[in-house]
């Protein structure tokens, strides 16, 4: 088979995976701030999926490079309640629960989008109701140490953009909402799709508005090529120049003229490749947060 019988592509699915596997590394760093934690962690890693693959614990110091002490401390850490990342199956076999890493990592991020959103206090509400599961307006005003009206006004938005969920719960068989209990829940899978489709949306805008830029800052640059003026050649003789002594004045003032448009363009240029440039990250931002999410695992 000749090479031009070969069709490359690149394998998508893989390279996403690989890099929510990088990110995930780096959130893991934060939570388990070890020397080995990335080196137990990459160790540890299962090549294929697998619901809870086991590994020896020789096997992870083997591969990892360290000595049995380091180890010992990162799994510890890791096995703690509050983290929970692995799982001591018995003396000498462990698990590295890939998907509760995971969890917790759209979790964080999810509490990002809800602060950008609705700042501290909507972060302070989000992550109780996370926690408490279910409260009503009372309890959560209580819990957050925030007085009544700015809880009520905070759950509402937080309930508006899908961040939150709310059940009447009557008390009476009338049903009337006066003698009804409103709990307020957030229910995270629910929340990962709306911000899913938040960022779908968003990407969609961008790449729009990337069009037009991009499309003003050919224009700007073919302009600028285009409206170069030059200088006049000089004259035949010096009798010829002699003739008409103001024309060199005339042509220095013409290319004074010309050098101030070039500059003008020159900054429009330098400002329409910002634009652009600011577009391009906040894609590249989006996309990763978008990976985030749509993701299920990386291994």
């Amino acid at each position: 088979v000749g090479d031009a019988d070969v069709v490359w592509r690149v394998d998508e699915g893989k390279c996403s995976r690989a890099l929510l596997q990088a990110m995930a590394a780096r959130f893991l760093v934060t939570r388990a701030p070890l020397p080995a934690t990335l080196d137990v962690f990459f160790a540890m890693l299962p090549k294929e999926e697998a619901s809870r693959p086991m590994i020896a614990a020789e096997t992870v110091i083997h591969t990892a490079g360290i000595d049995y002490s380091s180890f010992q401390a990162v799994v510890t850490l890791l096995a703690k309640p509050e983290l929970g990342y692995v799982v001591k199956v018995d003396d000498a076999m462990y698990s590295l629960r890939v998907d509760k890493l995971l969890e917790d990592f759209r979790r964080t991020a999810a509490e990002g989008i809800v602060a950008e959103r609705f700042g501290s206090l909507g972060r302070r509400i989000f992550n109780l109701l996370i926690t408490k599961k279910h409260l009503d307006q009372k309890q959560v005003a209580a819990m957050a140490m925030v007085n009544a009206k700015a809880t009520k006004e905070i759950l509402y938005k937080l309930w508006e953009d899908g961040f939150v969920k709310m059940q009447e719960v009557p008390m009476q068989s009338d049903f009337k909402p006066k003698n009804s209990v409103f709990l307020w829940s957030v229910n995270l899978d629910d929340v990962r799709q709306k911000i899913i489709e938040m960022i779908t949306q968003a990407v969609g805008n961008i790449l729009l508005r990337l069009d037009e830029e991009q499309v003003k800052m050919e224009s700007l640059t073919e302009g600028a090529r285009g409206g170069v003026a030059e200088r006049p050649p000089p004259a035949a003789d010096d009798d010829a120049a002699m003739e008409d002594e103001g024309a060199e004045g005339k042509v220095d003032g013409d290319a004074a003229a010309a050098a101030a448009v070039a500059t003008g363009k020159e900054k429009a240029i330098t400002k329409q490749k910002k634009k652009v440039e600011v577009l391009r990250a906040t894609l590249l931002r989006l996309d990763k947060t978008l990976l985030i999410f749509k993701e299920t695992t990386f291994p």
